[in-house]
């Protein structure tokens, strides 16, 4: 894993587009997930609930996030804290560093029991830290070669079982005679892909429930409002900033879809007041389904979110019904998103 160090100009435009970060205080293992409010050239400002009283100035913090194919690590110590409803705390960051995360699939921390199964019998006593849609990361006592292929059995704390075959892509070495394992899922099967999807879809309303106590810090500030939202994604791997960006806004009332055609039953009877289309590239089926939707449902509002390079290309200028205002590019500017949601409320 090659470790580069990030400059801090870098780091201060790459948190402007930054809503919710990971933040682990003192040398304990637990991570808490923390709305970001501001970022100078030397500090952040984070807000937790005001819970833990032994919070102290001087404090050592780690921050996490992942942002365009990297993932950053800041350190840093406390040095404001300003107890009230919640907890505005200040950081100081001393370091940045950021490496190459090719993961697809947002990972969420658990503690989840698992049976691993190899060709020479099967090892409980493991346990899941974090998981995605992709792969997991596993603690076990068991020493098992990166590259081989092992069967997994996981229970999830609903009590729902997921089964899957799965490589071993790394290994490191962990306190206490145990290993850490980056598998990734290779064989699902439906079954098994329907439950993971399930539990995955929880976690993500768990982690996007943390933009609540932003919500009410900014109470008497924010718009609030119960607008049915359809988001349509081309690729399982969700984008978390528009999902993000509209809890931060006051949006409860939405849901991310892959398949429009096949969701076109929930369209025809819901009615969703916009749909946001979030596309990773411009590319002949955004086309396709932007000038289907528009012929199918033309009194139903298009928002489509590109990414930038897409608005050198001239290509959506042949996009049936959309005008320029009707598409954003990403990475997001959260004042431009809101007075573009705002207008179709």
């Amino acid at each position: 894993m090659n470790i580069i160090v990030a400059e801090r100009e870098e780091f201060r435009n790459v948190m402007q587009n930054v809503n919710l970060v990971k933040i682990r205080i003192g040398c304990g293992n637990a991570w808490e997930v923390a709305p970001l409010l501001y970022t100078d050239e030397n500090s952040i400002d984070v807000l937790l609930q005001p819970k833990d009283s032994t919070l102290q100035v001087g404090e050592d913090v780690v921050l996490k996030f992942q942002h365009l194919g990297y993932e950053y690590l800041v350190s840093g110590n406390v040095t404001g804290i300003n107890q009230d409803r919640f907890s505005t705390v200040t950081v100081k960051y001393a370091l940045i560093q950021k490496y190459h995360n090719m993961r697809r699939h947002m990972r969420y921390d658990t503690n989840l029991s698992v049976v691993i199964s190899t060709g020479t019998g099967a090892c409980g006593g493991s346990t899941v830290k974090n998981i995605s849609r992709g792969g997991a990361m596993i603690i076990s006592g068991a020493d098992i070669s990166a590259g081989t292929s092992v069967e997994l059995s996981i229970t999830f704390d609903s009590g729902n079982a997921f089964t899957s075959i799965a490589k071993v892509i790394r290994k490191s070495v962990c306190d206490n005679g145990l290993f850490g394992y980056g598998v990734e899922f290779t064989d699902i099967s439906p079954e098994c892909s329907r439950t993971i999807n399930r539990e995955i879809s929880k976690y993500e309303m768990e982690y996007l429930k943390s933009l609540d106590i932003f919500r009410e810090f900014k109470k008497g500030k924010s718009i609030f409002f119960d607008t049915r939202i359809a988001i349509l994604c081309f690729d399982n791997n969700d984008n978390y900033s528009i999902k993000e960006a509209l809890v931060k806004l006051g949006a409860e009332n939405f849901e991310a879809y892959h398949n429009f055609r096949m969701y076109a039953g929930f369209f025809e009877e819901e009615q969703p007041k916009l749909v946001i289309i979030d596309a990773h590239c411009f590319s002949p089926d955004i086309m396709e389904t932007v000038n289907f939707f528009r012929s199918v449902h033309p009194d139903i509002p298009i928002l489509l979110v590109l990414p930038v390079e897409a608005s050198k290309s001239g290509e959506t200028d042949k996009l049936e019904g959309l005008a320029g205002e009707d598409i954003l590019y990403k990475p997001l500017i959260y004042n431009e998103f809101e007075q573009a949601i705002v207008k179709y409320l």
